[in-house]
């Protein structure tokens, strides 16, 4: 019996001993690769490129390696002029310098001391490409000298990822279709930078299919022959704090031209077009869109045929708030072409028209003052310009002067109440309770140059004081402050402006 016991044992243990046998080469394969995991799996670090002045190969060999190694990498220049001779590659065009395909930001030494161009006698190529999986990001140096043929776009940079500009300025490039400076379908944020004397034939500073936000800069003296001297496109546009001046084109948008824009404390002077919106030119993309003007200034601007100031069409719908709109003086202001415009707390003055309405268009204005234009408001009615809609409330429209008469408006005007109406012989409206006409006895226009802050003070002997619909400017959050930012005081002016005297 113990034979057969040991017997059995015996079998069991070799059985064992073979399966065992048989997982060693598996387990020895495991252990192997736990091993050589711990051993070859090395962390990768971000990098930070410290780039000698003027060394061109040391930064592409700098971008290739940030490109390759999947982390956010600094490439840090020192101050000089990385001046680029050749095409590096053909990606969406020629470029001078490697594809952005990873995370990669960009620092110089000082924006007039630290410049990547293209040399003048190099074959055209832009400075840089940024792919749809790339974030580049700029800090305090120049890009300049870009050129890139027709048809590819972006003589500066071509953008279909995440590019942040910040302290920078991007200037001189040019394009021979779209965007002169800065062209593609990516984000684009630029801050405290200057985008300056780039051209194309559209879009002469930017061009861009995605969102576009810009904050406390310049752009300036930048061209286009078709659409948007300074900006076109941006979906949507945002600036704040900035200024865009001294830019043209020869058909539409001197200035801007966009879909979908919202503008915030920013001055829009001294800008051209050879047709349409000579600062703005609105236009409809595929779905009706909405935008936004605050405390800005519009100024100085020209068209050669209407929307001086600004044009918006049938299918946009603009608000206007807080904001100056004046010397606008070749055609209008504002020119309505169908679309829908509200207007609080705004001053609109010195421009040949002050706002004309067409083609069905709709203009609801509100505390608000239109003064010192040649004709006030404009609401033509023929078979190229059907009427449509001006409505005013606790408004002054008067002291508009033509040939040397009161031409406070021409065609029909809706009131909606409480407004003052210098000279209403020459539109057909109604007025109605609390309305006015006659002098509203204003002050001398006073610009302190702040953005949207162009007025005319009331009088201490005004006739718009405590004379507005008091209901009205407390049922909109927008109406608690005057274009000034003055509290709103008891019973509500008549006008943009809150008289801060005692009131009556």
């Amino acid at each position: 019996m113990n034979k057969v016991s040991n017997i059995k044992k015996g079998v069991k243990n070799r059985r064992f001993y073979v399966q065992l046998s048989g997982l060693i080469p598996i387990i020895e394969i495991i252990l192997f690769y736990i091993v050589f995991s711990l051993v070859e799996a090395k962390p990768v670090h971000a990098k930070t490129f410290n780039i000698a002045s003027g060394d061109v190969a040391g930064l592409v060999n700098a971008i290739n390696q940030a490109n390759s190694n999947g982390q956010r990498n600094t490439i840090k220049l020192a101050a000089g002029s990385y001046t680029l001779t050749a095409v590096d590659n053909t990606t969406d065009g020629a470029n001078g310098l490697p594809s952005i395909t990873g995370n990669i930001t960009i620092t110089g030494a000082k924006t007039n001391i630290t410049v990547i161009e293209r040399d003048v006698n190099a074959p055209s190529f832009r400075i840089f490409h940024v792919s749809a999986t790339g974030t580049l990001n700029l800090i305090g140096l120049t890009v300049k000298g870009g050129f890139i043929e027709c048809c590819d776009v972006g003589g500066g940079i071509f953008n279909d990822g995440i590019l942040t500009i910040t302290n920078s300025i991007i200037s001189d490039n040019s394009a021979a279709f779209e965007g002169g400076g800065i062209a593609g379908d990516g984000q684009v944020t630029i801050t405290k930078s200057t985008i300056s004397h780039n051209s194309a034939q559209d879009g002469g500073g930017i061009f861009n299919n995605g969102p576009v936000t810009i904050t406390s800069s310049i752009i300036s003296i930048n061209s286009a022959e078709g659409f948007g001297g300074a900006i076109f496109g941006g979906v949507p546009l945002t600036i704040i704090d900035s200024t865009i001046t001294g830019n043209s084109t020869q058909f539409f948008g001197g200035g801007i031209a966009s879909g979908q824009m919202t503008i915030i404390t920013t001055t829009i002077f001294n800008n051209s077009s050879g047709f349409v919106g000579g600062g703005i030119g609105l236009f409809q993309g595929s779905n009706p869109t909405k935008s936004t003007i605050i405390n800005t200034t519009i100024s100085n601007n020209t068209a050669d045929s209407f929307g001086d100031g600004l044009s918006n069409p049938a299918g946009s719908t603009l608000s206007i708030i807080d904001s100056a709109i004046s010397d606008n003086s070749r055609s209008d202001g504002i020119d309505n072409n169908g679309g829908v415009i509200k207007i609080f707390n705004t001053t609109i003055s010195n421009n040949v028209v002050g706002i004309e309405n067409d083609s069905n268009g709709i203009v609801s204005i509100v505390n608000s003052t239109i003064a010192d234009n040649t004709l006030g408001i404009f609401n033509p009615n023929d078979e190229f310009n059907p009427q449509g809609k001006v409505k005013l409330q606790n408004t002054i429209l008067a002291d508009n002067t033509r040939n040397g008469m009161d031409f406070d408006c021409l065609g029909s005007i809706t009131s909606l109440g409480n407004n003052i109406i210098g000279n209403p012989t020459n539109c057909t409206v109604t007025l109605r309770l609390g309305d006015l006409t006659g002098d509203p006895r204003l002050g001398t226009f006073k610009d302190n140059g702040a953005p949207g802050n162009g007025h005319f003070p009331l009088l201490p002997n005004s006739r718009a004081i405590d004379a507005g619909n008091n209901a009205v400017c407390l049922a909109n959050p927008v109406l608690a402050t005057d274009q000034i930012g003055h509290s709103r005081i008891g019973v509500c002016d008549i006008g943009s402006i809150e008289s801060q005297k005692l009131h009556r």
